[in-house]
């Protein structure tokens, strides 16, 4: 059955129209999708168009029990699904292939990547500033010799780490996601200078595991990207092995808003990251600010 053969088409729009107000007001989500989304769920509860179709009125409809749990179960699948760092990516299999295919500098290995970027929560929300995100500490980059970053994700995709005049000789991928390390790996492969290593590896495993995978003991400049906020959160007790990294510099950075919801979180991250670096004793070189994210590029002091 389709949306236009049920006897009150008109009510039916209203539902959608009126949850997906209620949605977009709360959740990060794309328009289109979403009022796809909804005509599919709403056309496959039979409960819900019964009622739909022998009810006038809205109103009606949103004080029934079908309709609130239909209502509650979509939000609650939606705000899951928001949460996925990944977003409907291809088979990583399928995307190491791809990169065997493409040709260097060529203009669809440039859109190719610009597309993978879009399938990681964190790089997605980068790609307003994609040609200029990194402007700021770019220089830092170029002339550190050996990159750790932490929860890549997908982030060395994006990184001109082996732009003209890069002394970058190691740059080293740590993530706990078997599918980011595996992408990182084919993009590696592809760049084909053996700079760019992706390693399976968690904070809690500590320095001197990563260490064993690597062969590399130091750094001159860490990426720790929206990673300190949700350790935080999430496994406060390894916040000391951040506390350790092995880096003369440290780019340490922030959300402003929710990964899931059209919700400002800029202030209570911005206290967790500066506390971080008070602890540490950091020296404050640059402040980073771009649409949805900040933080600061920092310098070890040495006693």
């Amino acid at each position: 059955m389709k949306e236009n053969q049920i006897k009150n088409a008109e009510l039916m729009k209203e539902v959608i129209n009126v949850l997906a107000a209620e949605i977009l007001k709360t959740y990060k989500v794309d328009r289109s999708s979403l009022f796809e989304l909804l005509s599919d769920s709403v056309m496959s509860n039979k409960d819900l168009i019964d009622i739909i179709e022998k009810e006038t009125d809205f109103k009606k409809v949103a004080r029934t029990r079908v309709y609130k749990d239909f209502s509650n179960k979509v939000k609650r699948n939606l705000y899951n699904q928001l949460r996925r760092y990944y977003q409907d990516a291809d088979d990583v299999d399928k995307i190491v292939d791809k990169f065997k295919e493409l040709q260097t500098g060529s203009e669809e290995s440039k859109n190719y990547i610009k597309s993978l970027l879009q399938y990681h929560v964190s790089t997605r929300e980068r790609m307003t500033d994609f040609d200029n995100f990194y402007d700021p500490i770019k220089k830092y980059i170029l002339e550190s010799e050996k990159i750790i970053d932490i929860g890549c994700g997908l982030n060395p995709l994006m990184v001109p780490f082996n732009s003209d005049g890069s002394k970058v000789v190691k740059y080293i991928a740590a993530d706990r996601d078997k599918k980011s390390v595996k992408i990182i790996e084919a993009y590696s492969a592809w760049l084909g200078d053996g700079r760019l290593i992706g390693v399976n590896w968690d904070l809690k495993e500590g320095w001197q595991e990563l260490f064993k995978k690597t062969g590399v003991e130091s750094y001159d400049l860490a990426l720790i990207m929206k990673v300190v906020p949700v350790v935080k959160r999430q496994q406060r007790e390894l916040l000391s092995v951040l506390k350790e990294t092995p880096a003369n510099l440290l780019f340490i950075t922030g959300s402003k808003t929710s990964m899931t919801k059209n919700s400002s979180i800029e202030k209570r991250e911005r206290r967790d990251i500066n506390n971080f670096i008070d602890e540490c004793g950091y020296t404050k070189l640059l402040e980073f600010d771009k649409n949805e994210e900040f933080g600061w590029l920092v310098k070890k002091n040495y006693r």
